[in-house]
């Protein structure tokens, strides 16, 4: 086809049906829309070409499993509206836009691995880089000056980085190094939640049967996931009203371990 031969850097004009039919097939089409998203759009899955693309598309794949779906749909999804709709409700009256945007918001960072702001300024906080992000991500479409949107988006993702990013991480790295990345060992997420010793012990004798604590596994993941539990029981997601709930109704140690389990089954879908 003449319209795909034409050199590198001219303008290509795709006139039929069998121009773009023809321009989809080309295995070195690469999509220039975001290029000029700078940092906000690098490395991420749609500017990436090739081997580069391959490699990432497998690790996210991990995130669209149909177990890892059903969980965020019974799980991670209405505990984050309900978090989300808690404020205009008590209010009586929201901004259906805002309230949009923050509900998208808070399920874009808790898929993406970013603990949910604890505080309204937090919150405030990441929905305005969010904002900036977008803006640079589009950056093709601004008619801003480039260099100070490019400044601007510098300074958004330092904060993000220091704010947000570091101390999920910094959770997530600490609890992973107690159990590993391997989850074949585990066939579901029960097991793992057993193997951690995150469950209650049911002691049965003759037709008698009595709960007890949990047994005693791994100290070091134990006061790690216990860490995370404290740190969620002080946010309103669906961990910490989960946790709330439960030590009004059965104490502090039996929520601990409730929301311990919970927190033990979303690592395993995610690995």
């Amino acid at each position: 086809m003449s319209a795909l031969a034409a050199d590198a850097g001219h303008r290509i004009v795709l006139s039929s049906y069998a121009d773009v039919r023809d321009a989809f097939r080309q295995h070195d089409l690469r999509q220039a829309l975001y290029d000029a998203g700078g940092a906000v759009m690098a490395d991420s899955l749609i500017t990436l070409h090739g081997d580069a693309h391959k490699q990432r598309r497998r690790v996210e794949n991990r995130l669209f499993r149909r177990g890892t779906f059903r969980w965020w749909e019974l799980n991670l999804v209405p505990g984050t509206i309900e978090r989300s709709f808690a404020g205009p409700l008590a209010a009586g009256s929201a901004d259906l836009v805002q309230l949009g945007r923050r509900t998208i918001m808070y399920l874009t960072a808790m898929v993406a691995g970013i603990d949910p702001p604890a505080t309204d300024a937090a919150a405030e906080e990441l929905e305005q880089l969010a904002r900036v992000f977008s803006a640079g991500a589009t950056a093709v479409h601004s008619t801003r000056d480039p260099a100070e949107l490019n400044a601007e988006v510098a300074a958004a993702m330092a904060a993000f980085d220091a704010h947000f990013l570091a101390p999920a991480l910094a959770r997530r790295t600490e609890l992973i190094a107690e159990i590993g990345v391997d989850m074949t060992r585990f066939p579901s997420a029960a097991h793992l939640v057993s193997w951690a010793k995150f469950c209650p012990q049911i002691h049965q004798s003759a037709d008698k049967s009595r709960s007890k604590a949990r047994g005693k596994g791994n100290p070091w993941l134990a006061g790690t996931v216990g860490r995370i539990v404290f740190s969620a029981s002080r946010t309103d997601t669906f961990l910490g009203a989960r946790y709330r709930r439960l030590a009004r109704r059965r104490g502090k140690p039996k929520a601990i371990v409730a929301v311990g389990n919970s927190v033990l089954t979303v690592v395993y879908h995610l690995l």
